[in-house]
């Protein structure tokens, strides 16, 4: 699956392929089947499914937050008042 990470010393975001994660797993396998009888074929070895992270690191933690914060400043929070005034 393709993951977007922020490198800080290149000020750069790159999107890597990585192996799925054993939540993406389970929700693969969950589909499978649930609108009609069917299969899920996985193309790695069962080592390989054993040594899956169990999840994907909070998408907060691999982008740039000052991208993060430039956007949420370009929204009109008028109702949020503290939310604005921490940005």
């Amino acid at each position: 699956m393709n993951v977007a990470r922020y490198a800080p010393d290149e000020k750069a975001t790159d999107i890597s392929t990585e192996w799925l994660r054993e939540s993406n797993f389970v929700q693969k396998t969950g589909r499978a089947g649930r609108v009609q009888h069917g299969k899920i074929w996985h193309l790695y070895s069962g080592l390989r499914r054993i040594n899956l992270k169990l999840h994907l690191e909070p998408e907060l933690q691999r982008s740039c937050l000052e991208r993060i914060v430039l956007n949420l400043r370009s929204l009109e929070l008028k109702q949020y008042p503290k939310v604005r005034s921490i940005l």
